[in-house]
């Protein structure tokens, strides 16, 4: 036989390691692809409980002054925006801001729910509503 010719191609060690190389670029994409979904679905019911305790608070900006009464943890019914979470609460808090002759309420919205990977998560919202009517002088 001819010693110029030499046999031309890859060994079966070289396609196994080849392979394995390859399969380990392939499960580190998949896995931080998979990674990647959850952080953005994390990040979209943070927003949506945001949101809707941003709509909330709105809502009680819009009642009269009289009627905001002073509550500690008052349970809100949830709103249809939230039924994709687990778990969820809604609550709010009317504190007396200040003293009373200032007519200012210390009005907050929580919304509770079981996140990412079974944590408990938490938005709010918080603001001064103030009377109106020029109560305080």
């Amino acid at each position: 036989m001819n010693q110029r010719l030499r046999r031309t191609g890859f060994t079966l060690i070289e396609l196994v390691t080849a392979m394995g190389v390859l399969g380990i670029g392939v499960f580190a994409i998949v896995t931080s692809f998979h990674y990647g979904v959850e952080k953005v679905r994390a990040m979209q019911e943070m927003h949506t409980a945001q949101t809707v305790a941003q709509n909330q608070l709105e809502c009680m900006r819009a009642t009269p002054f009289e009627k905001l009464a002073e509550v500690e943890h008052d349970p809100m019914p949830a709103t249809p925006a939230l039924e994709r979470l687990v778990k969820v609460q809604m609550e709010r808090s009317v504190r007396v801001y200040g003293e009373p002759k200032l007519g200012l309420r210390d009005v907050e919205v929580r919304v509770s729910w079981v996140g990412d990977g079974g944590r408990p998560m938490q938005a709010s919202a918080r603001t001064l509503i103030g009377d109106k009517g020029g109560a305080a002088q």
